[in-house]
């Protein structure tokens, strides 16, 4: 079986971490988008199109 995997070199805020230096559990989401978007461009599996769009309400 295939491994699927890819990787994302992060780059950490200051703004994300606390007074000894560790990232806090609040920026992780942030982080796994990343690599999310990153496994999908290179499995291409991207959004569809449509959805990267604002809604025709907020335009």
């Amino acid at each position: 079986m295939k491994e699927l995997k890819a990787t994302v070199p992060l780059k950490i805020r200051f703004s994300e971490v606390d007074s000894m230096n560790i990232v806090w559990h609040g920026s992780y989401m942030m982080y796994f988008e990343d690599a999310r978007e990153a496994f999908g461009r290179e499995y291409g599996i991207a959004y569809p199109l449509s959805s990267t769009r604002a809604p025709s309400h907020m335009t």
